[in-house]
């Protein structure tokens, strides 16, 4: 079944935009489809998707994710100041599901994600990044 899906790429995608625009769309949702669906053939990997955001007195941090061909995610977090300057990214570790990426704690020298509290998170340890500018060219 799944073996000539490349050939069929357009039929798949025709009926995914179907499917979401009659199902899940509210109203102006049928356009924001489309535009996700063109993003993510012309980007592919690259594509970035917002999935969570923590606001400080000085800065933000955001996390946005990136769907692998191999079925995994590669979530990017971006620290920006008030002014929207990228201060700081890091691409996180890959994974095959969300647990690890619970609460965004975060000041003015470092970000911490800690993982969802469930039992499929027992023992796993926060992600921790110290804060340094980075260069812009």
């Amino acid at each position: 079944m799944y073996e000539n899906l490349d050939k069929n790429i357009e039929m798949v995608i025709h009926g995914l935009s179907k499917t979401l625009s009659c199902y899940f769309a509210k109203q102006n949702g049928v356009e924001n489809i489309n535009t996700f669906i063109e993003s993510a053939l012309q980007e592919g990997e690259k594509m970035k998707i917002f999935y969570k955001e923590k606001k400080s007195a000085k800065n933000i941090a955001r996390i946005y994710l990136r769907y692998l061909d191999n079925g995994k995610y590669l979530p990017l977090l971006c620290v920006y100041d008030l002014e929207k300057n990228e201060i700081f990214h890091a691409d996180l570790p890959q994974m095959i599901d969300l647990f690890a990426l619970g609460e965004i704690q975060l000041n003015s020298k470092k970000v911490t994600i800690q993982p969802r509290k469930n039992i499929f998170t027992e023992g796993m340890k926060p992600i921790t990044y110290e804060l340094q500018k980075i260069d812009h060219v």
